[in-house]
């Protein structure tokens, strides 16, 4: 915005050039600055744009990146769908428990004996079954501070294999208690083993075979040993099993009812 005041001076001794006001819109306080600030602004605009082309380009780029990051969590929330709508219909696993459950992995054994042991008594205040853990680390039934330490590290090393974990303790626990973790990772390496061979099918024995051969079958098996003892025996041996076999048939025939020999 500009305006021009009326001339100053306006006598019989001449006139005074005009003064021309020029609104310069920079910063948050735009001002009006006495004289002819054509040029300034101009620079001014130029730098107004120019900071335009800097972020309207990066914002664009936070947005579509935004927009890419929404599909995958998308896709990813679907995949993660499917999976608890297939524990549920194979095993009736509800999404709550299977939730909590995966959020308790991640939390030390000790933050969440608290509130085991609150559930616990209370299911037991009415008459519901209660777990053998819930009071593993329960105030007023701690013994000495390096027991349960130690108590806490196997039992934290227990968890990590159980929920398929690597065997590495976690960064606050004290090394002096890596024995003990590794103690508790074994046994439920062991326990893991044990429940996956309950998992496996029952191996069925393999019938057995039938090993007793035809008749065909035992000629054939005669015809080949003949062949390979006259191979071997220069046909001699064929000769004798010839006379042999002659002898036995002969034998059969005159053998039989008292009538047929008259």
């Amino acid at each position: 915005m500009a305006r021009t005041p009326k001339a100053a001076g306006g006598g019989r001794g001449g006139r005074k050039k005009a003064t021309h006001l020029t609104v310069v819109e920079t910063g948050p306080n735009p001002r009006a600055v006495e004289g002819d600030n054509s040029a300034a602004m101009a620079e001014a605009l130029a730098k107004e744009e120019a900071a335009l082309r800097v972020y309207v380009p990066r914002i664009r780029a936070a947005q579509a990146d935004i927009e890419k990051a929404q599909a995958v969590v998308k896709e990813k929330r679907d995949v993660l769908n499917t999976i608890f709508a297939q524990a549920k219909a194979e095993r009736n696993f509800k999404r709550k428990d299977l939730t909590e459950l995966v959020a308790a992995i991640g939390t030390k054994v000790r933050d969440q004996a608290p509130d085991e042991a609150r559930r616990a008594r209370w299911r037991d205040w009415f008459g519901l079954p209660v777990g053998t853990q819930g009071n593993l680390f329960e105030q007023g039934r701690a013994g000495p501070k390096a027991a349960m330490d130690e108590l806490e590290a196997e039992a934290e090393g227990y968890k990590a294999a159980r929920s398929g974990l690597f065997a590495t303790p976690p960064d606050w626990l004290d090394k002096r208690l890596h024995t003990a973790f590794a103690r508790g990772f074994d046994r439920g390496t062991e326990e893991n083993g044990a429940s996956l061979k309950k998992l496996e099918p029952e191996a069925k024995p393999e019938p057995e075979e039938d090993f007793e051969l035809s008749e065909a079958e035992l000629r054939k098996q005669a015809g080949r040993v003949k062949e390979r003892l006259d191979a071997m025996n220069g046909g001699d041996a064929a000769d004798a099993a010839d006379a042999a076999a002659a002898e036995q048939e002969g034998a059969e025939s005159t053998t039989g009812t008292p009538e047929e020999t008259v």
